[in-house]
């Protein structure tokens, strides 16, 4: 009886001593199909999504600058959402309700800290389709439960590590720190939404420049008032879709032009432009961004000539805005 009990107890402290040698890692092509579902679980809007509410706080640090603010994001269909920004003395607030735009922004252009929002965590906004994900080595997470593991990605031109749950593929983090050359991008602390799985935490960095994101509500909505929906004071609205055709794609941008030519007087500093382009193509303003959110208009100057492409929705022409912008990392 001895020797069966001291058997059973020298068995107990071999799984104790070496637990790593029970869990099998998946091979790089399954962390590949691992990590493919659940990036495709980290959209808040796909087809069916539920009426839902995101709050979150903002936090923008520019050098020993900071700006605080807040963003919120009211979700009922792909057309009828409202976004609102206030970041600093900046505000704006987007409401989409079917083929109409209504916006209403302090100041009145779309500044470079609003975009870096918008790109960051903007929900409503189309992104390019996911490419195929590549994984090198995996391996258990060195600073986490034993339970997560970890997949470097190839292919990206830069570090890129995402961390999973070994029982159920869920997301723990996606780190791609910042490099020569490149952003920096970490996200953290993910929340369940019905079957989405979205980033409680992000933080982006590009040189002296840092955007952080800490969600604080995400839940079902079931019903919004009527006055959710209701457009902004002072608010210009215009016609809109969520996937509109861009057309006459070789037109290109009148903005790359000022981008060259202004990089002639601001050699190693950033330099970016705004414009409202009319349903035609021509631009019906421009004006400078700067990174602390201050902008110059440049309506009435000396713009190069040229047309923008035109964004159709169906058989109907549309105004729309965009920026382009060109700074050093470093």
């Amino acid at each position: 009886m001895r020797r069966i009990l001291k058997a059973i107890i020298m068995i107990a402290l071999v799984a104790i001593a070496f637990p790593a040698a029970a869990q099998s890692l998946p091979s790089s092509v399954e962390a590949a199909e691992i990590l493919t579902k659940a990036q495709a679980r980290m959209s808040l809007t796909p087809p069916g999504a539920p009426q839902f509410r995101l709050f979150a706080k903002l936090r923008f640090t520019l050098g020993k600058d900071t700006l605080e603010g807040t963003y919120e994001f009211l979700w009922a269909a792909a057309d009828h959402y409202r976004e609102e920004f206030r970041l600093g003395g900046m505000t704006a607030a987007y409401v989409v309700v079917q083929d109409k735009l209504c916006v209403s922004r302090n100041p009145s252009v779309l500044t470079y800290a609003q975009w870096r929002v918008r790109s960051l965590v903007g929900i409503a906004a189309s992104g390019p389709a996911p490419t195929q994900i590549r994984v090198g080595k995996v391996y258990t997470s060195p600073n986490g439960p034993e339970n997560i593991v970890c997949a470097d990605l190839k292919g990206t031109g830069k570090k890129h590590t995402e961390c999973f749950k070994s029982a159920t593929g869920e997301l723990v983090s996606i780190v791609q720190p910042a490099t020569s050359g490149q952003l920096g991008l970490t996200e953290d602390s993910f929340l369940d939404l019905a079957n989405t799985r979205y980033p409680g935490h992000i933080i982006s960095t590009v040189g002296h420049e840092t955007l952080e994101v800490n969600v604080e509500k995400l839940e079902v909505a079931p019903r919004f008032g009527d006055d959710v929906f209701a457009p902004p004071g002072r608010a210009i609205v215009r016609d809109w879709c969520a996937q509109p055709e861009v057309s006459d794609e070789k037109s290109g941008s009148p903005l790359m032009a000022l981008i060259s030519a202004d990089s002639l007087h601001n050699l190693g500093g950033f330099h970016g432009f705004y414009a409202a382009v009319a349903p035609d193509g021509h631009p019906e303003r421009v004006a400078r961004i700067n990174l602390d959110g201050s902008t110059q208009d440049l309506s009435g100057k000396d713009i190069p000539p040229g047309r923008f492409p035109i964004h159709r929705c169906g058989n109907r022409a549309i105004a729309y805005e965009t920026i382009d912008f060109a700074r050093p990392i470093n």
